[in-house]
């Protein structure tokens, strides 16, 4: 079996699939989470070994200098602002203190090192076929018979297995510019949401010692301002150890859900890739639980048939793409 990307959904399939050989493109394992990271439960710590931090997350909604409850105007609001468009997104969910589990600080580098001796950087994969993978500097890898794991970016997978992107479809995404700042005398988890068209961040965590905020153009002086004052800090407090770094992984727009499904299921059925993560399946808001419950839905189709591959996928029942689409 060929992993194509070490980011972590990569090394998480690697962990779980450990013959797997791992394909990544850079030279160095991607830095790609620079923006919150915690998990809905702790399937992954105990999996893995690696101990889990469990938190209490606190939320809310800061708009027009005040905390606010959801409504439909705000929740509108926040979706314009940060896809253009009105859909679900995770401003909707209920805002009580809910449970988290937050990794170590070198989770990724905990996870490589149980992948350490089958990762293979500089490998530019840019074409694939039934039987082979070419990569950038004109080698290629015999793959007759061995399944994918793609964490290719689904526009760049229909590129490198077409040699083409169909002009039919719109692969829209937003960059996000992160800043962190240590809080001095800090350690709690909460996050608030900023609906306001005309303020450039639109969420911000506190995540234990570190303010994290998240935006769609470099911080402002006055919505730092405004971020410390949603939270109850004072601006001696903060400390910037990150100042407005464009983060890796973009903030993906949704396209057509029946034209997603088909992609992956001829990926899938053609090629026997199958595609593993946010930017693979096109979802944008998919947590690291939910990829992680994908990598055991692949590898069990994986151990099958091509004819249950297709049955299965067709009825829907064993879809690796089955998770809630939120922000």
């Amino acid at each position: 079996m060929f992993i194509i990307g070490a980011g972590l959904a990569g090394l998480l399939a690697g962990v779980v699939n450990q013959t797997a050989q791992i394909l990544e493109a850079s030279a160095q394992l991607p830095d790609n989470h620079q923006a919150v990271f915690r998990m809905r439960t702790n399937q992954i710590g105990t999996y893995t070994g690696i101990p889990f931090k469990k938190v209490t997350v606190h939320k809310a909604i800061w708009f027009e200098a005040q905390e606010h409850g959801i409504t439909p105007r705000l929740a509108n609001l926040y979706s314009q602002k940060i896809t253009g468009k009105i859909s679900q997104r995770s401003i909707l969910g209920s805002l009580a203190p809910a449970p988290r589990w937050v990794p170590p600080k070198n989770f990724v580098n905990l996870l490589s090192e149980r992948c350490a001796d089958r990762i293979y950087f500089n490998h530019v994969a840019n074409k694939i076929t039934p039987d082979t993978i070419h990569f950038a500097n004109g080698g290629e890898l015999d793959r007759t018979g061995q399944p994918i794991i793609s964490t290719i970016p689904m526009p760049v997978l229909i590129r490198t297995l077409l040699d083409t992107q169909p002009t039919t479809l719109n692969f829209d995404s937003t960059r996000i510019i992160i800043n962190h700042y240590a809080v001095a005398n800090c350690d709690t988890y909460a996050t608030i949401y900023y609906p306001a068209p005309g303020m450039t961040v639109y969420r911000a965590t506190i995540d234990g010692g570190t303010l994290i905020t998240e935006g769609l153009a470099p911080i402002t002086t006055s919505d730092l301002a405004d971020v410390v004052a949603s939270f109850g800090l004072h601006p001696h407090m903060l400390k910037r150890t990150l100042a407005n770094s464009e983060h890796k992984g973009l903030k993906v727009l949704p396209i057509d859900t029946a034209i997603r499904h088909r992609l992956i299921y001829q990926a899938t059925t053609q090629y026997r890739i199958f595609s593993l993560g946010r930017y693979a399946t096109w979802r944008p808001g998919i947590m690291l639980d939910d990829v992680f419950k994908d990598i055991f839905v692949i590898t069990r189709l994986i151990a099958q048939d091509d004819y249950s591959i297709n049955r299965q996928l067709q009825k829907g029942d064993a879809s690796h793409d089955t998770h809630s689409e939120t922000d």
